[in-house]
């Protein structure tokens, strides 16, 4: 098993985060899009992303509470 490691910022706040990415197999990563909590529940999920991933933001917002 493989980690993978990306030294990302929020890219709301820069607060430095780490993204750990287990792989079994090859990584096939189009990009990563990183947003803390707190900038999330501030800056809400876009009308777009809701339309086009509902059932994914319906997760992300019971996670933000």
């Amino acid at each position: 098993m493989d980690v993978v490691n990306y030294f990302e910022k929020c890219s709301v706040c820069k607060r430095e985060i780490l993204v750990e990415v287990v792989l079994f197999g090859i990584n096939h990563n189009a990009g990563l899009n990183i947003v803390c909590k707190k900038c999330l529940k501030q800056k809400g999920l876009s009308k777009k992303y809701k339309k086009q991933n509902p059932k994914e933001a319906k997760e992300i917002e019971r996670w933000l509470g």
